[in-house]
């Protein structure tokens, strides 16, 4: 199989998505987690980037790997999501996340389009400073 890669324009990044599917991170994951260069599987044998620009999804580069590699990152990918998780506490009563933790990178692991409350003004300050406040519509309390 040969290394090629594609560059799939914004507006196409969801129906390519959603035509290929993912292993090891679904679509829903894999968008709560585009703060920074991510990673997803498409089809066993493809490992896609999402780039962004200001906050939005700019464009899915995709590179052709093979079926052993893809696997192998397809561990990866399950191992770090399998220890996130462990980071992550849901109730019944509120199925928004409570994330118990104060550092800057591991928050931005989990915000997503959803409604999050910052109480801690210098988060807030570096939320805002890194563009994530006010391009989401509310921003669901993070216990500090």
């Amino acid at each position: 199989m040969s290394k090629k890669s594609t560059i799939i324009k914004y507006q196409n990044c969801l129906n390519a998505i959603h035509e290929r599917g993912t292993i090891g991170i679904t679509t829903e994951e894999l968008f709560q987690k585009f703060t920074c260069d991510k990673g997803i599987i498409t089809e066993g044998i493809r490992f896609g980037y999402l780039t962004r620009e200001h906050g939005m999804i700019r464009s899915l580069l995709e590179v052709s790997f093979t079926q052993h590699q893809a696997k192998r990152i397809a561990e990866k990918i399950s191992d770090r999501k399998e220890r996130s998780a462990k980071k992550i506490k849901n109730t019944s009563s509120d199925p928004k996340p409570i994330i118990s933790t104060s550092n800057i990178e591991e928050i931005l692991q989990y915000i997503d389009d959803g409604e999050y409350i910052v109480s801690d003004e210098k988060l807030r300050a570096e939320l805002r400073r890194r563009g994530y406040v006010g391009k989401i519509k509310n921003i669901n309390e993070f216990e500090l």
